[in-house]
């Protein structure tokens, strides 16, 4: 197990998931985190529900019961924003590390275990991932419109 200077378990970690109509991707991320950590990290994955207006909370709750003891699902009565949700995961999370992960699940969940990784070799308090783009991956009126 590593631990950083202040002696958090880098190995133990809660994956915040803010959803907020997420019904078709949901189930499949939540598949493919679980799938990817299993025996590399102790971890949770917290679904916070932001007040889906379609099946993402039945589709999250399904899936948490596939997962018993790994993925628990918050539920906002309205919703409130992607900070909101975050802040809400974050202080429901049982675990020394918050891993804040996105419901399109477009940046392969490999990440998170490459971003404990980098927490624990360089003792940081936090860490912060991106996607990156190639200049000929961006569209070209996202690329106008970035330059103005």
């Amino acid at each position: 197990m590593q631990h950083s200077e202040d002696g958090r378990a880098m190995d133990s970690v809660s994956i915040v998931i803010p959803a907020f109509n997420e019904a078709p991707r949901i189930e499949g991320t939540l598949a493919a985190v679980a799938a990817c950590l299993a025996g590399r990290l102790s971890f949770e994955i917290i679904v916070v529900d932001d007040g889906s207006t379609d099946d993402t909370l039945s589709r999250a709750r399904a899936a948490a019961a596939r997962h018993p003891g790994i993925v628990r699902v918050i539920t906002l009565p309205a919703n409130r924003g992607k900070g909101y949700a975050l802040r809400t995961g974050a202080g429901v999370a049982s675990r020394p590390v918050v891993v804040f992960y996105d419901a399109d699940c477009e940046i392969p969940p490999e990440e998170i275990f490459r971003l404990v990784n980098l927490l624990a070799r360089t003792q940081a308090a936090a860490a912060v991932g991106r996607k990156l783009f190639l200049p000929e991956q961006v569209p070209a009126g996202r690329a106008l419109l970035s330059s103005l």
